[in-house]
């Protein structure tokens, strides 16, 4: 069929995928609109929504949907085939990519002429190929024709010789099979290129097989998203001539005011529909007040490429909090252990929770014990970096005799800070301190608590740090070396708002390496703290002895 027949109100809608003009590189490529018509009604006819409030409701495509489903199905090659072979949809969170992803899959299963058709949904991690294989299921219990045909099965769909399974990274070596059409959900979470790689390889055999990648944007690093995007833009752009594939691009610029609704608006193209505006921009506002929300922000909702790690506060909100800290006598104190494997930091530090104003944080006070083996220090010295010297000096951190860390030296000294102060318990890091925290322990009847150092473990203490610094609810006396500990941290979060404090990448030149164990420890010992159970006062205590009777 010539383009020029193409329905008006469709080409109109087929071009309106951002920046991307699918005439302007169709070749002797046709459209059948009646085709992509087709396409479209089935899946507004027979499939659903499978979750949410619109759960069992038809599945009424939006115009961004209907542009990639009309693209998809409704170009045809000269000699019948499909044009597009290959399709990257890079939306932000909350577009309802696994549910379009369903929905082809069904388009795939019910309407591609196919014999034999093996077809997959793909993810990173095998509980996460559900979110496309469980709407499709569902898609299909609710629709009497398709569940008529289809027989369904805990892991697979079979519709008489076609075949729809899921294919995750950890289940690679299950794979040999043909692949007819596939559906790579969250291409950013997919660890490396090979299982990518596996299924396009797969598909030389098949006569018109198509492969649709789902995203948000990834990291800056090198990784098969980023490949894929890259060539995707270059497509879009013009600069490299691939009819065979679609682009879907939305994503906001460096140079946009991401705090905008309007850039909100234009990069999220289901805003309204299965994204609030006001949630996105309660989002921004916590981005505004949080750096190190700000790039999760940005990745997740504005689908721009940022570092993994992130600045995490200002410095004068660390240094707001530099009076000195007050331990009353007798008051419970939690400890945080970071303890180095050779020669670099060793920090411990401490906490006590006191009281403070009805309804507000209690203040926590802080203090810190910091060795480096003597001869490091003295390398350091020689290497141009006195600070270690003077801070030694000025017995802001303690030597250890050798080059290495003694962990004797370092129990002993814990020890004796536990006959000054009535420790609670003590965090500390399984991989570096587990024997000395079994002495601790055994020998000086010291309560040590493991404490993962991982992103859910760390996330929680992490930023009820950041809420009491930025409440000015520490006291830490204005430490010269924690504080430039603090100024090092840099934040790394993942999709799930869970952030851990991290180094920098890289140490400019002519500065020292940058260290954040003090940091670290403070985390550990503000995790104890907060799992301390609130006690409530004996009534004994706070109106004394009453008498009954008389």
């Amino acid at each position: 069929m010539s383009t020029a027949t193409v329905n008006l109100d469709l080409q109109q809608i087929i071009r309106s995928i951002p920046g991307y003009d699918p005439f302007a590189q169709a070749g002797d490529c046709t459209f059948d609109s009646e085709h992509a018509e087709y396409v479209i009604e089935f899946i507004e006819t027979c499939c659903t929504f499978s979750q949410g409030e619109k759960a069992g409701r038809p599945f009424i495509l939006e115009r961004w949907q209907k542009a990639i489903v009309g693209n998809l199905f409704g170009w045809y090659r000269p000699d019948g085939r499909r044009r597009y072979r290959e399709a990257l949809i890079y939306v932000p969170r909350g577009s309802g990519k696994s549910e379009l992803g369903a929905a082809l899959i069904c388009v795939a299963l019910f309407l591609d002429d196919e014999p034999g058709s093996q077809i997959y949904s793909v993810a990173g991690k095998r509980d996460q190929t559900r979110f496309v294989f469980d709407p499709v299921k569902k898609m299909i219990s609710h629709c009497p024709e398709m569940n008529a045909l289809a027989t369904l099965y805990k892991y697979s769909v079979v519709v008489g010789d076609k075949s729809y399974l899921t294919l995750s990274r950890e289940g690679l070596t299950e794979h040999g099979g043909s692949t007819q059409f596939a559906v790579i959900d969250e291409l950013h979470a997919q660890p490396d290129r090979e299982l990518v790689d596996v299924i396009e390889t797969s598909m030389i055999k098949r006569r018109q097989p198509m492969v649709v990648c789902l995203t948000t944007a990834d990291f800056q690093r090198e990784s098969i998203c980023n490949e894929k995007h890259e060539y995707a833009c270059k497509v879009r752009d013009g600069l490299i001539d691939d009819p065979a594939f679609l682009p879907v691009i939305y994503e906001a610029a460096a140079t946009d005011d991401w705090r905008s609704p309007a850039c909100w608006r234009r990069v999220n193209p289901n805003l309204g529909v299965s994204i609030a505006e006001e949630a996105i921009a309660k989002k921004c506002r916590k981005a505004e007040n949080s750096p190190a929300f700000e790039n999760t922000f940005k990745r997740l909702h504005l689908n721009m490429q940022t570092a993994q790690e992130t600045a995490w506060l200002d410095q004068s909100v660390w240094d707001a909090c530099s009076e000195l800290p007050v331990f009353p006598e007798g008051c419970l104190c939690y400890g945080g252990l970071d303890l180095s494997s050779t020669s670099d930091f060793t920090a411990f530090v401490w906490t006590a929770r006191s009281p403070s104003g009805e309804g507000e944080e209690d203040w926590y006070d802080v203090a810190c014990r910091l060795w480096v083996p003597e001869d490091r220090i003295a390398e350091l010295e020689q290497e141009g970096y006195p600070q270690y010297r003077t801070w030694q000096k000025q017995g802001l951190i303690r030597a250890i005799p050798g080059s290495v860390i003694e962990p004797g030296f370092i129990r002993a000294e814990i020890a004796e800070l536990g006959k000054q102060y009535k420790f609670a318990d003590i965090g500390y890091d399984k991989w570096s301190a587990w024997e000395t925290a079994t002495k601790l322990q055994d020998d000086c009847g010291l309560t040590m608590v493991e404490i993962i150092q991982g992103m859910k473990t760390l996330s929680e203490p992490t930023k009820k740090l950041e809420r009491l610094l930025k409440a000015g609810k520490v006291r830490h006396g204005g430490h010269p070396v924690l504080s430039w500990m603090f100024s090092n941290v840099m934040i790394k979060s993942d999709e799930n708002d869970n952030i851990r404090p991290v180094k920098p990448p890289h140490t400019a030149t002519g500065k020292m390496s940058p260290k954040i164990d003090g940091i670290v420890a403070l985390i550990m010992a503000v995790h104890r703290a907060m799992k301390q159970e609130a006690v409530p006062a004996s009534p004994y205590e706070t109106r004394g002895v009453r008498t009954i009777g008389g």
